[in-house]
């Protein structure tokens, strides 16, 4: 049974965008660590790093410049996944009219594609 292109797109977008809220606490605690005074760190394990986050700033800190990757992750998971699966119908078509026995398999050339 094949799902409606609007369904497909609307559920990509919703994991892609799904991922960026599991993600961007893990993000932002590795960006303050990389940040941070070698010499002077603020922050002496990634564990430290969460805690002091929370304590001075916050659970709203581990969500600070989210709203671009949410979006922007949202659209592209749907556009790629939309065309790998565009481009898998084209290369089993091919396969189809050359004769290939099994469609679905691809060979090495539309792999490099």
């Amino acid at each position: 049974m094949q799902a409606r292109l609007e369904v497909v797109v609307i559920l990509l977008t919703f994991i892609g965008m799904t991922s960026v809220l599991v993600g961007q606490p893990f993000d932002i605690v590795k960006i303050r660590m990389q940040a941070q005074s070698s010499i002077n760190p603020t922050y002496r394990t990634p564990l430290h790093c969460i805690r002091a986050i929370f304590e001075n700033e916050g659970w709203k800190a581990f969500y600070k410049g989210t709203t671009a990757p949410f979006l922007a992750a949202g659209i592209c998971t749907s556009v790629r996944f939309c065309v790998n699966d565009f481009t898998k119908k084209i290369m089993r078509r091919i396969n189809a009219q050359r004769g290939v026995e099994n469609p679905y398999v691809v060979t090495s050339p539309q792999l490099a594609i």
